[in-house]
């Protein structure tokens, strides 16, 4: 057993394990009792930092996020209890309008930079301020990337190149606000009746743009399905003619961002879901 665990929670059963493709992190399902736990190993310090933050300042406002039972720097772990629930109904509409209402209150916590907070909220490099600056970088070192490993072709280049010059202008003087990063039904959980019991997995959690879940959310999710989007904004709030114009910023981050990711890490079905809507995109 894991001296550290152990000292937390006391004797403990691992009962399952589970690893992204990408490495991140290494998950155990424990159990002690009758209280199920997972104990998280993280890779990357900056990601276990950002997570710790999340969970410990904008958790417990938010509600329904896991709860921060321990973490310790080295080892680089954290144990959450487990919120109790089901997998998501994807057809499950209540389910969307309360991940739209929930993220809309995430999304109201507001900051006066962008990046990566460390556990006490300080950033843990030269914080950015400049929302459009911050946006273009993103999007360049994506494709020089995937220049660079020829990940992308020269017609894909020169749309991304062209669309970011277009849609970085929107997001000027947007406010940073407290963006989750990876927010869909895969770290969703649903109370057994339907409905949004809990959102997990932190690891990625900024300051930043609200576009960052927005467009990811588009592009994965609700443009194939005008349902689930009716659903998810009735919750969210109205999209203002403003709004749209940074999720489309959103949508080409992500698009070229998820490819060169998916490229880089070796996850095929990922790669094409991301080329496909950089496709999407391409043919509107």
């Amino acid at each position: 057993m894991d001296t550290f665990v152990v000292k937390a929670l006391g004797a403990y059963e691992v009962v399952s394990n589970y690893a992204h493709l990408h490495g991140y992190s290494q998950l155990e399902r424990v159990r002690v009792g009758e209280v199920f736990y997972w104990v998280k190993r993280h890779r990357y310090p900056g990601k276990q930092a950002g997570e710790i933050h999340a969970l410990r300042f904008w958790g417990p406002g938010l509600g329904r996020t896991p709860e921060l039972v321990a973490w310790s720097v080295d080892p680089a772990v954290v144990i959450l209890r487990e919120i109790e629930g089901v997998a998501p109904e994807l057809n499950d509409l209540e389910l969307w309008r309360e991940g739209g209402e929930w993220l809309s209150r995430m999304h109201a916590l507001e900051n006066d930079w962008l990046g990566a907070p460390d556990t006490e909220g300080a950033p843990q490099s030269a914080p950015e301020k400049d929302s459009v600056a911050s946006f273009a970088v993103a999007v360049e070192t994506r494709l020089r990337d995937g220049r660079d490993h020829g990940w992308l072709d020269e017609r894909e280049i020169a749309f991304v190149s062209e669309q970011m010059n277009i849609r970085a202008p929107s997001l000027a003087g947007d406010t940073p606000r407290a963006v989750h990063r990876d927010f869909g039904p895969r770290n969703w959980i649903a109370r057994p009746g339907g409905g949004l019991a809990g959102v997990i997995d932190f690891e990625h959690a900024v300051w930043g743009n609200r576009c960052m879940d927005l467009g990811r959310l588009s592009i994965y999710s609700l443009d194939a399905r005008p349902d689930l989007r009716e659903a998810f904004f009735a919750g969210y709030g109205p999209v203002s003619a403003e709004l749209e114009a940074q999720i489309e910023a959103g949508r080409l981050l992500h698009a070229v961002g998820g490819l060169v990711f998916a490229h880089r890490v070796g996850d095929v079905p990922f790669q094409e879901m991301n080329r496909l809507a950089l496709w999407r995109m391409m043919g509107r």
